[in-house]
Protein backbone atom coordinates (compact mmCIF):
# COMPACT_ATOMS: atom_id res chain seq x y z
CA UNK A 1 0.00 0.00 0.00
CA UNK A 2 2.68 2.82 0.95
CA UNK A 3 6.10 2.26 -0.76
CA UNK A 4 7.88 4.61 1.79
CA UNK A 5 7.14 4.72 5.37
CA UNK A 6 8.81 7.33 8.18
CA UNK A 7 8.82 5.39 11.44
CA UNK A 8 9.31 8.04 14.65
CA UNK A 9 10.70 6.63 17.70
CA UNK A 10 11.95 8.58 20.57
CA UNK A 11 13.55 5.75 22.49
CA UNK A 12 10.70 4.76 25.05
CA UNK A 13 8.97 1.28 24.98
CA UNK A 14 5.89 3.54 24.21
CA UNK A 15 6.69 4.50 21.01
CA UNK A 16 8.67 1.07 19.80
CA UNK A 17 4.80 -0.31 20.28
CA UNK A 18 4.21 1.56 16.14
CA UNK A 19 7.45 -1.12 15.10
CA UNK A 20 4.66 -4.21 14.88
CA UNK A 21 1.88 -2.68 13.15
CA UNK A 22 4.96 -1.26 10.64
CA UNK A 23 6.01 -4.89 10.51
CA UNK A 24 2.60 -6.11 9.23
CA UNK A 25 2.34 -3.18 6.98
CA UNK A 26 5.39 -3.47 5.27
CA UNK A 27 6.30 -7.74 5.19
CA UNK A 28 6.22 -8.78 1.65
CA UNK A 29 6.32 -5.81 0.23
CA UNK A 30 8.97 -3.54 -1.44
CA UNK A 31 8.20 -1.04 1.15
CA UNK A 32 11.02 1.04 2.52
CA UNK A 33 10.80 1.85 5.72
CA UNK A 34 13.39 4.54 8.00
CA UNK A 35 13.50 4.94 11.87
CA UNK A 36 14.06 8.26 12.71
CA UNK A 37 15.17 9.42 15.93
CA UNK A 38 15.40 12.97 17.17
CA UNK A 39 17.32 14.20 19.66
CA UNK A 40 17.98 17.42 21.32
CA UNK A 41 21.58 19.22 20.85
CA UNK A 42 23.75 19.65 24.32
CA UNK A 43 23.39 23.49 25.25
CA UNK A 44 26.29 25.31 23.56
CA UNK A 45 29.10 25.96 26.10
CA UNK A 46 30.96 29.45 26.76
CA UNK A 47 34.90 29.14 26.56
CA UNK A 48 36.11 30.71 29.65
CA UNK A 49 37.72 33.44 30.14
CA UNK A 50 40.58 34.77 32.30
CA UNK A 51 38.34 36.53 35.10
CA UNK A 52 36.80 33.05 35.19
CA UNK A 53 40.21 31.26 35.76
CA UNK A 54 40.95 33.98 38.65
CA UNK A 55 37.57 33.84 40.23
CA UNK A 56 38.08 29.90 39.93
CA UNK A 57 41.79 29.95 41.91
CA UNK A 58 40.18 32.36 44.45
CA UNK A 59 36.87 29.86 44.87
CA UNK A 60 34.59 32.73 43.96
CA UNK A 61 33.63 31.30 40.69
CA UNK A 62 30.36 30.61 39.77
CA UNK A 63 28.71 27.26 39.82
CA UNK A 64 29.84 26.16 36.90
CA UNK A 65 32.50 27.18 34.97
CA UNK A 66 33.77 25.90 31.49
CA UNK A 67 37.52 25.40 29.86
CA UNK A 68 37.89 26.16 26.16
CA UNK A 69 38.62 22.47 25.46
CA UNK A 70 35.08 22.10 26.38
CA UNK A 71 33.99 22.92 22.59
CA UNK A 72 35.43 19.53 21.92
CA UNK A 73 33.91 17.99 24.82
CA UNK A 74 30.64 19.29 23.08
CA UNK A 75 31.15 17.79 20.29
CA UNK A 76 32.26 14.43 20.98
CA UNK A 77 28.84 14.71 23.58
CA UNK A 78 27.04 14.85 20.02
CA UNK A 79 28.56 11.92 18.61
CA UNK A 80 28.20 9.91 21.57
CA UNK A 81 23.97 11.15 21.54
CA UNK A 82 24.18 9.96 17.93
CA UNK A 83 25.94 6.81 18.18
CA UNK A 84 23.91 5.76 20.74
CA UNK A 85 20.61 6.49 18.99
CA UNK A 86 22.19 4.81 15.67
CA UNK A 87 22.71 1.84 17.89
CA UNK A 88 19.13 1.58 19.74
CA UNK A 89 17.69 2.25 16.18
CA UNK A 90 20.09 -0.46 14.47
CA UNK A 91 18.52 -2.57 17.49
CA UNK A 92 15.15 -1.78 16.34
CA UNK A 93 15.36 -2.55 12.98
CA UNK A 94 16.89 -6.25 13.13
CA UNK A 95 13.57 -7.76 13.44
CA UNK A 96 12.02 -5.84 10.44
CA UNK A 97 15.24 -6.64 8.61
CA UNK A 98 15.10 -10.15 9.62
CA UNK A 99 11.57 -10.18 7.98
CA UNK A 100 12.97 -9.42 4.82
CA UNK A 101 11.93 -5.44 4.87
CA UNK A 102 14.06 -2.65 3.96
CA UNK A 103 14.84 -0.53 6.76
CA UNK A 104 17.60 2.20 6.61
CA UNK A 105 17.99 4.05 10.12
CA UNK A 106 18.50 7.95 10.76
CA UNK A 107 19.31 10.25 13.50
CA UNK A 108 18.52 13.98 13.53
CA UNK A 109 19.01 16.86 16.28
CA UNK A 110 16.26 19.49 16.82
CA UNK A 111 12.45 19.99 17.62
CA UNK A 112 11.19 16.14 17.13
CA UNK A 113 7.64 17.58 15.37
CA UNK A 114 9.35 19.85 13.20
CA UNK A 115 11.61 17.66 12.36
CA UNK A 116 9.96 14.75 11.74
CA UNK A 117 7.54 16.83 9.25
CA UNK A 118 10.63 18.23 7.49
CA UNK A 119 11.92 14.88 7.00
CA UNK A 120 9.39 13.64 5.52
CA UNK A 121 8.43 16.74 3.51
CA UNK A 122 12.13 16.50 1.80
CA UNK A 123 12.50 12.98 0.98
CA UNK A 124 9.04 12.23 0.09
CA UNK A 125 7.73 9.33 2.37
CA UNK A 126 4.02 8.64 1.81
CA UNK A 127 3.09 7.68 5.86
CA UNK A 128 4.77 8.88 9.05
CA UNK A 129 4.33 6.17 11.66
CA UNK A 130 4.42 6.96 15.26
CA UNK A 131 2.87 5.83 18.67
CA UNK A 132 1.46 8.56 21.41
CA UNK A 133 2.15 8.42 24.86
CA UNK A 134 -1.59 8.87 25.44
CA UNK A 135 -1.61 12.56 27.33
CA UNK A 136 -4.55 14.26 27.32
CA UNK A 137 -5.89 17.31 29.13
CA UNK A 138 -4.00 19.41 31.07
CA UNK A 139 -1.19 17.13 30.29
CA UNK A 140 -1.00 17.50 26.55
CA UNK A 141 -1.76 21.19 27.32
CA UNK A 142 1.50 21.34 29.27
CA UNK A 143 3.99 19.05 27.80
CA UNK A 144 2.31 19.24 24.41
CA UNK A 145 2.18 16.40 22.11
CA UNK A 146 4.61 16.00 19.49
CA UNK A 147 2.10 13.44 17.74
CA UNK A 148 -0.47 15.93 17.70
CA UNK A 149 1.89 18.60 16.13
CA UNK A 150 2.71 16.21 13.23
CA UNK A 151 -0.53 15.13 12.77
CA UNK A 152 -2.06 18.63 12.61
CA UNK A 153 0.74 20.06 10.25
CA UNK A 154 2.32 16.97 8.16
CA UNK A 155 0.68 17.49 5.18
CA UNK A 156 0.26 13.66 4.83
CA UNK A 157 -1.08 10.76 6.46
CA UNK A 158 -0.19 10.15 10.01
CA UNK A 159 -0.94 6.36 11.53
CA UNK A 160 -0.61 7.27 15.26
CA UNK A 161 -1.12 4.03 17.42
CA UNK A 162 -1.82 4.37 21.82
CA UNK A 163 -0.25 1.50 23.26
CA UNK A 164 -3.01 -0.79 24.36
CA UNK A 165 -2.16 -0.61 28.14
CA UNK A 166 -2.45 3.32 28.61
CA UNK A 167 -6.23 2.68 27.33
CA UNK A 168 -9.03 2.89 30.07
Amino acid sequence: MYSRILVALDGSPLAESILAEVQRMAAGSDCQVRLLSVKELPPPVEATTEEDERLLMLGTAPAIVTSPATHETRDQAIDSIRDEAMEYLDEKAAPLRAVGINVSCEVHFGAPAEVIKQVARDEDFELIAMATHGRSGLKRLIFGSVASQVVEHAGKPVLVVRPEHLEG
